[in-house]
């Protein structure tokens, strides 16, 4: 139901100007659903057309965009033993998800949750998240070493879940000995 309100303003120099602005009033009736114009000779397409009637439709859209989604794509990152290596994903809408940061072991079965949102789960005090505004979920290791190169996931809590990977490769320790022969 539609009604009218009209609005009077006076500016300084004393001149009124109408304004009229429409205004919706809901009503308390309720409304029906729009059934298909032509009937078909099968009721189950019939059933079926008003099931999908475009007019009750709600438009989504296949397109990733809508929902959370990263900002990237997998990566590998090479890093030096000793070093602090840190694991970007940015996640774009995130929408009350959660992401969570995952250490997927060689066997590929077995996988160890590091971080649930902002806090830790693992109980290795070198891996941290930091959470960098606006969109940039940080896993940080700190002194890293050969038992740490491997496979990363960062998952955003969707069902199914979204992932994007990150490889980890450490390079070790290098020493440079010199020999000095004398005769």
């Amino acid at each position: 139901m539609l009604g009218k309100i009209y609005l009077e303003f006076t500016d300084l120099s004393t001149t009124t100007v109408p304004i009229t602005t429409t205004t919706l009033i809901r009503s308390t009736k309720p409304t029906t659903t729009a059934k298909r114009s032509i009937p078909t000779d099968s009721p189950m397409l019939n059933y079926i057309f008003d099931i999908h009637s475009t007019l009750n439709k709600h438009y989504h859209h296949r397109d990733n965009r809508l929902g959370p989604h990263f900002e990237g794509e997998s990566q590998n990152v090479t890093a030096q033993a000793g070093a602090t290596v840190i694991l970007d994903c940015k996640i774009s809408l995130l929408q009350g998800k959660t992401v969570s940061w995952v250490r997927r072991h060689e066997d590929g079965e077995k996988m160890t949750l590091l971080t649930y949102g902002h806090q830790t789960y693992t109980g290795d005090s070198r891996y941290t998240v930091e959470f960098q505004y606006p969109d940039n979920w940080r896993l940080k290791i700190r002194n890293v070493n050969s038992s740490d190169e491997g496979q990363y996931e960062c998952q955003i809590s969707t069902h199914p879940p979204m992932t994007i990977f990150v490889n980890l490769h450490i390079n070790g320790n290098y020493y440079l000995l010199i020999f000095t022969y004398f005769n």
